[in-house]
């Protein structure tokens, strides 16, 4: 039985294609395109589950849907339809005429009551096209074309194509200027009533590929923040249309809305902004000559009014460490001056502290670099956390400590000779920070900074003076050491090498003071000191108080030389110490560097062991203990 009845069906298809086919061949001429001769440049969707027809248009060249409400078409969508209708005729189709010879009517192929009407044309010639049933066979559905009088069989997708729902038709873009177009663009935002909190405008616009800051202030723009802002503000997309009668969208009359303001070549949109949903989670908004409201996503129109501060460019110190040469410093009324001497420009090279004493001499030594580095780290870290002003009075500039002598100044040398000095004021409390008042001298700005800066800056000499105290080549060798009595010259522990090589040196001492002696050479060929004492080399020990002197107990003295080649001994040099004064303190001084220090904790340690001096013990007067007796004791006689 259901064999019998899957032949019949066979059988009927076949019979519908054969049908279709002597339509087709001897329906009275070829096919004749539905949009023939036609410019479409209108088009109207009507259907049963539509409440509205979707009217869309060509205007200024641009598709725009103009009912059930005025937005931007998409352009794919609409053309992908339009060459639909204007390849139609390639479809298989017969004319309407021929179906009543088969004893069927338009009800047979569901087009008496279609689901969907197509009315396309240039508004004022247009043409109907209606969507009927599914064919029987190959997932393919009838058209009618009502004006030409054909009944088109196609592809299911053919015509879902003109059913496509709203949020397809429309462009999902708010905005028609694209990102990489926009050359100026601007926010305003009204003030509230009594407040001075807020921006009436934010302009800023691209001069040269480089966007600047007009309004209100004149100021450079953080290139990266405002491309993030207009990458985010450019793909936003409207989120409903759907507004309710009772809303209060912000938009009336009497209210003054914000708006954002977009500027390309040759085009302007303009975007007005309403009220909040009542959750928050939309606002609602529409476009400049448009009366289309609807909602966007909320989330980045909330804080329009720090737009100032957040395009801002808050990095405005403007300090390259690779090409910077020098860095003065003023702190308290004194000034240190770090010099880079030689090497290719780069945060390395070789930089000298400076600093003129009141005597009028001028004092020298090799800067730290990891002090040096670091400072300069900060200085190009420095970003503005707060805009203070940007028109201070002289009055406000006093009150903010950026004048006098008193006010903290660095001032970065460019290797081109051009300088720039950021002055640093009193501290103030900011959003629960503490900030000091800062702007570059000349420039009319003033800002909040945090601490990082200014609490490193130090007019401290010592601070930016290098650890190292000496420091040879590596085809330099230590030749010779040898340690003696300050006073007396009396030699306490002397080594020679082998032309640079301590390893025979090494094997003929216990193996502490071997251990000791390789210490003390490999510190010797790159003498670090932990800190500095605040006075200079004297000869006569180092000043622990005003009535407390502590003299130099040993001498040490080194030989440094190239080794091969009968090359002579480079030179001597001679470093002071004091004897031990605890577990880690010991003072050094250095007559050649002018400098007076605490050596590290492993240099005291070895150099202790070579200089520790073993005395014999010294003799009492207690007569020795009478050796024990010898004899046995002898029993008492039992009674």
């Amino acid at each position: 039985m259901r064999f019998r009845f899957t032949i019949i069906l066979l059988v009927a298809n076949i019979a519908l294609f054969l049908a279709i086919w002597r339509l087709e061949s001897g329906g009275g001429g070829s096919n004749v395109s539905a949009a023939s001769g036609i410019d479409i440049s209108k088009l109207v969707i009507e259907g049963k589950n539509i409440a509205s027809p979707r009217v869309v248009e060509r205007k200024n060249n641009k598709w725009k849907i103009t009912s059930p409400l005025d937005w931007p078409a998409n352009s794919f969508s609409v053309n992908r339809i339009r060459n639909q209708l204007e390849f139609l005729d390639k479809e298989t189709s017969f004319p309407v005429s021929e179906i009543s010879r088969y004893g069927n009517t338009l009800s047979d192929y569901g087009l008496d009551s279609p689901s969907f009407t197509i009315k396309y044309g240039n508004g004022k010639t247009m043409r109907t096209l209606k969507i009927g049933s599914n064919a029987p066979v190959g997932g393919r559905i009838y058209m009618l074309d009502e004006d030409g009088g054909r009944i088109f069989v196609v592809d299911r997708q053919f015509a879902d194509n003109f059913a496509v729902d709203m949020d397809h038709l429309r462009d999902q873009s708010v905005f028609s200027v694209s990102n990489f177009e926009i050359t100026a663009f601007s926010v305003m935002i009204p003030r509230e009533s009594g407040s001075r909190e807020g921006i009436k405008r934010l302009g800023l616009r691209k001069d040269g590929g480089v966007w600047k800051m007009e309004t209100p202030v004149v100021a450079a723009a953080d290139q990266r923040e405002v491309d993030n802002f207009l990458n985010n503000l450019c793909s936003i997309q409207a989120k409903s249309f759907s507004v309710p009668a009772s809303a209060r969208t912000g938009f009336e009359k009497s209210a003054l809305s914000a708006s954002i303001t977009l500027e390309g070549t040759n085009r302007r949109d303009e975007l007005k902004l309403g009220n909040f949903t009542d959750d928050g989670s939309r606002i609602y908004a529409k476009l400049e000559g448009n009366p289309t409201v609807f909602t966007l996503d909320s989330s980045m129109f909330k804080n329009l009014g720090s737009l100032q501060t957040a395009l801002r460019d808050k990095a405005f110190a403007g300090v390259d460490p690779d090409t910077t040469t020098g860095l003065d410093i003023s702190v308290d009324g004194r000034t240190i001056k770090l010099r880079k001497l030689r090497g290719e420009l780069g945060v390395g090279g070789i930089w000298d502290v400076v600093e003129a004493l009141p005597d009028g001499k001028i004092a020298t030594a090799m800067a730290d670099m990891g002090v040096v580095q670091d400072l300069l780290r900060r200085f190009q870290n420095v970003r503005a956390r707060d805009f203070v002003s940007s028109a201070p009075t002289p009055e406000e500039l006093k009150k903010f400590g950026l004048t006098g002598k008193d006010t903290v100044r660095i001032t970065d040398i460019q290797s081109d000779k051009n300088s720039r000095t950021l002055a640093i004021g009193d501290q103030y409390a900011y959003g629960g920070a503490t900030l000091r008042y800062a702007m570059i001298e000349g420039e009319p700005h003033v800002y909040g900074i945090s601490e990082e800066l200014p609490s490193a800056l130090s007019s401290d000499f010592l601070h930016y003076r290098s650890k190292r105290l000496e420091m040879f080549s590596e085809k330099i060798k230590v030749l010779s050491v040898k340690i003696s009595d300050a006073e007396t010259g009396e030699t306490i522990f002397e080594a020679s090498s082998d032309s640079g090589n301590w390893n025979s040196e090494y094997e003929k001492l216990p193996a502490r003071k071997a251990a000791a002696l390789k210490e003390l050479v490999a510190g010797l060929k790159a003498f670090n000191v932990k800190d500095y004492v605040r006075q200079s080399f004297s000869k006569d020990g180092v000043k622990i108080s005003d009535v407390e002197n502590e003299k130099w107990r040993y001498k040490l003295s080194a030989v440094f030389g190239e080794t091969g080649n009968g090359k002579s001994p480079v030179e001597e040099r001679t470093l002071y110490f004091s004897k031990r004064l605890g577990g880690g303190m010991q003072y050094g001084g250095s007559e050649r560097a002018g400098a007076t220090f605490v050596p590290t904790r492993s240099f005291i340690n070895a150099f202790s062991e070579l200089t520790i001096e073993i005395k014999a013990p010294s003799e009492t007067n207690h007569r020795s203990p009478e050796p024990p007796s010898l004899e046995v004791p002898q029993k008492a006689p039992e009674k």
